[in-house]
Formats: C-alpha cells, structure tokens, sequence
C-alpha cells in the first residue's frame, strides 16, 4: 500500500502485508515497509503501521503479525516496537551472513 502525505498526496513509501509461504506461518502475517529517506524520522512508518494493525485486528485476517527485520537496522526495529511488536529469536535467510531478527504480535 502507498503511504502518501495528506496535505500534498506525495509518495513518501509503502508498507505491505503478506503471507508468504516459507518466510510466515500458516495464520500469520508479514508486515514489512519501505520509506525515502526524506521520510525517515518523522512517524509515517509507524502511523501506517498502526493502520495496518488495527486493520488486522478488526478484520480478524491473521492471529499474528511478524516483522523480519535486520538487526544493524535500528530504525526499523525502534518502528516494529512501537507497533507492540517483541523479539522471538532469530532467522536465517537464504543468502545472508548473519541472522535476522523475528518479531512478533498476536492480535487475536
């Protein structure tokens, strides 16, 4: 889904849900986002991310929401907690050198 600003309709990211097999299990969700850096540091991440959650929660479309997310990525991670999102362990995907961090959110 876009994320847009509201006073101009400017493309600032996106954020996306997805049940990808073999990344999410059978019930949950994967949110996952993507933003300008103009954008960065100033909440559109975690407001679209609040939407996407309530949007799940109201809909009853998943019982979880995860987030795969690198760790050096200190941003992401501060968004994925704000959302209430908490570490479960770590991932390894095809191709990395070092494991990723799952967090996770029941919302059922």
């Amino acid at each position: 889904m876009a994320v847009e600003l509201k006073e101009n309709d400017r493309f600032v990211g996106y954020i996306s849900l997805s049940r990808e097999p073999g990344r999410v299990q059978l019930g949950d969700a994967e949110i996952g986002f993507r933003f300008a850096k103009r954008a960065w540091g100033k909440g559109y991440a975690t407001e679209a991310g609040k939407a996407v959650v309530r949007r799940v929660r109201t809909a009853k479309s998943a019982k979880r929401i995860v987030a795969i997310v690198d760790p050096n990525n200190l941003r992401s991670v501060r968004v994925v907690t704000k959302l209430g999102m908490v570490m479960e362990g770590e991932i390894m995907l095809d191709g990395y050198d070092y494991p990723d961090r799952l967090y996770g959110l029941v919302v059922t």
